[in-house]
C-alpha cells in the first residue's frame, strides 16, 4: 500500500511539473479561461517577433506586413489529427471576421508542401499560410512549445501576444476571447 501512495505522489509531482507550457522567459498570464487558454494582460503581452516566410503559393509574407489588424495566427501540420478537426472552424470564423478586418494566417509545421495545400484545400481555409517545414519559425515563438500543435495565437494591433492557445481551439470560447480583444484594441 506504501508502494502505490509513494507512486501516486510521484506521479503526482511529475504531473505538476509538465502542466505550464509557459517559458521561463514569458510573461507570466493574467487569465487561464479554459485549459490551454491564456491570455495576456494588456501591460505583460508578449511581443511576437518578426515572424516571415513563404506561403503555401510561392509569395513572401512577414507579420509585420498586417501590423495594425488583429491577427489569429494558427501553427497546424496535415498530419495532425486535432489540426485536421480544428481547420474548418478557423475557416468558418476568418469569413466570419473579415468584415472586422481580422487577418487569419496559418503556420504550416515540419509538413511537406504538397499535403500541406491538399489539406489547406480540403479545410476550406482561404487565408495566407507561411511554410515552416523545418519548424523554425514555430520554435522562435517564445510563448508556444516547439511541438505543440495545433497552437493558435490572438495577436493585437501593435503586435503583442493577447492570447495563446495549445491545443484544438473550441469555437465558442475563441470566438469570445477574439471579440474581446477587438473591443480593447
Amino acid at each position: 500500500m506504501r508502494f502505490v501512495g509513494g507512486l501516486f505522489l510521484v506521479g503526482a509531482l511529475l504531473l505538476t511539473g509538465c502542466s505550464s507550457s509557459t517559458s521561463l522567459s514569458a510573461p507570466a498570464p493574467t487569465t487561464s479561461l479554459a485549459p490551454g487558454t491564456t491570455v495576456f494582460a494588456v501591460g505583460q503581452r508578449p511581443d511576437v517577433g518578426s515572424i516571415r516566410g513563404t506561403t503555401l503559393d510561392g509569395q513572401e509574407l512577414g507579420l509585420a506586413d498586417l501590423k495594425g489588424r488583429v491577427l489569429v495566427l494558427n501553427a497546424w501540420a496535415s498530419y495532425c489529427t486535432p489540426c485536421q478537426v480544428e481547420s474548418p472552424t478557423l475557416a468558418h470564423l476568418a469569413t466570419e471576421f473579415k468584415k472586422q478586418r481580422v487577418a487569419f494566417v496559418g503556420l504550416d509545421v515540419k509538413d511537406d508542401k504538397a499535403s500541406a495545400r491538399s489539406f489547406a484545400q480540403f479545410a476550406g481555409t482561404t487565408y495566407p499560410h507561411i511554410f515552416d517545414p523545418a519548424g523554425n519559425i514555430l520554435s522562435a515563438l517564445k510563448v508556444v512549445p516547439p511541438a505543440a500543435l495545433p497552437s493558435t495565437l490572438i495577436i493585437d494591433k501593435s503586435g503583442k501576444i493577447a492570447v495563446r492557445v495549445i491545443g484544438p481551439i473550441k469555437e465558442q470560447s475563441f470566438k469570445a476571447v477574439l471579440e474581446s480583444v477587438l473591443s480593447k484594441s
